[in-house]
């Protein structure tokens, strides 16, 4: 995952923050801390070799409150 935040490296690939599959499911996550009010965009990529894949389409967006602190981001590869 990367993003326009220090927490999803700034979008620069070299600081890019790898997802953790889950053991049960196809399901992959991350957990980053962020602040109420951060503004945040970010992207999915994938890593493999010397290549990287970028999501497609625009920058997922939002805004991070205190009422909904969790943000869920579903990617089909």
């Amino acid at each position: 995952m990367i993003g326009s935040i220090p927490e999803l490296g700034k979008w620069d690939l070299a600081h890019a923050i790898a997802l953790t599959q889950n053991s049960n499911s196809q399901d992959w996550t991350l957990t980053v801390n962020l602040t109420e009010g951060d503004n945040i965009e970010f992207k999915a990529i994938k890593k493999f070799e010397n290549q990287v894949i970028w999501e497609g389409g625009q920058n997922h967006s939002c805004t991070v409150s205190r009422d909904n602190p969790v943000v869920e981001f579903y990617f089909y590869n």
